[in-house]
């Protein structure tokens, strides 16, 4: 397992990293400020001695222009 570090920069808010958990043999590689495309993203709410949050998991991360996930 590893973790990405995705910088979301929404249009007219404000940008924000998303940690996203990947599992997968070979390391996640993108250049920096790349577009990527992330495949079957699940968000889990979580809550743990009075904090809480949400946590990312997905089953991979590609660079737009890269090798396309096979359709359904």
């Amino acid at each position: 397992m590893q973790v990405a570090s995705l910088l979301i920069k929404p249009k007219d808010e404000r940008p924000e990293v998303l940690q996203v958990k990947v599992v997968r043999a070979d390391p996640v590689r993108v250049d920096e400020n790349a577009r990527v495309r992330v495949v079957d993203l699940t968000a889990t709410p979580w809550a743990r001695d009075g904090r809480d949050g949400v946590s990312y998991q997905a089953a991979d991360i590609t660079p737009l222009g890269g090798p396309q996930p096979p359709k359904p």
